[in-house]
């Protein structure tokens, strides 16, 4: 638990690796391959390569979160093996988003687009775990790396997003910052009155809305911020 805790610092530094292996996966076969395939393959692999943790997450979250019942019964929902009709329609809601997103992205703003968005995902999971409490007391992953959430680890993961953000893309790289931050605090504010705080699938589910949001927002904040 130890060990596990000492790990968050690096999530938004294994974020930016991911979207690397994305960039390269992009560029490796877009010459053989249709765009819309690519484009799948993209999105296949930003989902797997995490053992599907994090879109799990979201599908749980949509249903516990929005789901009847006491903090408990919510919680335990989110633990179900079953999916429940609002997990499915979240689940399948996002793919398609990200899927729009990412087709509609012009060449120049692929590459930016594909490394902030699984490092601001993991960014916020970051914020999540040091800014809210965690809900569930019993032994579990997510709470030896609650443990870790120092507030030294939330300045020094912030400042590291701020710098790489700021360079990938200007001004838009730290207005997504802005975004991320935004929905990490309203669903860990919704995840404290609902649950009593935040648990592994909401930081899934803060993660994958984030991603989807920065494919959906890039070329629209640096439409806005340079006049087009």
């Amino acid at each position: 638990a130890h060990d596990l805790g000492r790990a968050l610092p690096y999530f938004p530094l294994v974020g930016l690796v991911l979207g690397g292996l994305l960039v390269s996966l992009d560029h490796l076969l877009a010459p053989f391959i249709a765009r819309p395939l690519v484009d799948f393959t993209l999105l296949a692999t930003l989902v797997l390569v995490s053992g599907g943790l994090h879109f799990d997450g979201l599908v749980d979250a949509a249903d516990g979160l929005l789901g009847p019942g006491p903090a408990q019964r919510r919680l335990a929902i989110m633990r179900e093996s079953w999916v429940g009709p609002r997990g499915v329609a979240t689940g399948l809601g996002q793919l398609l988003l990200q899927y729009v997103a990412l087709t509609a992205l012009s060449a120049d703003e692929r590459v930016a687009a594909l490394l902030l968005a699984p490092m601001l995902g993991r960014w916020a999971i970051v914020y999540g775990y040091v800014a809210f409490p965690y809900a569930r007391r019993t032994a579990t992953m997510s709470l030896a790396l609650k443990q870790g959430a120092t507030t030294q680890v939330g300045a020094v993961t912030t400042i590291f997003v701020v710098v790489v953000a700021g360079l990938l893309s200007w001004p838009g790289g730290p207005l997504l910052l802005m975004v991320a931050w935004l929905v990490a605090t309203a669903l860990g504010r919704l995840a404290q009155a609902r649950l009593g705080g935040m648990s592994g699938d909401v930081y899934g589910a803060v993660d994958q809305i984030v991603e989807t949001l920065v494919l959906l927002l890039l070329p629209v904040l640096n439409a806005i911020a340079t006049g087009r």
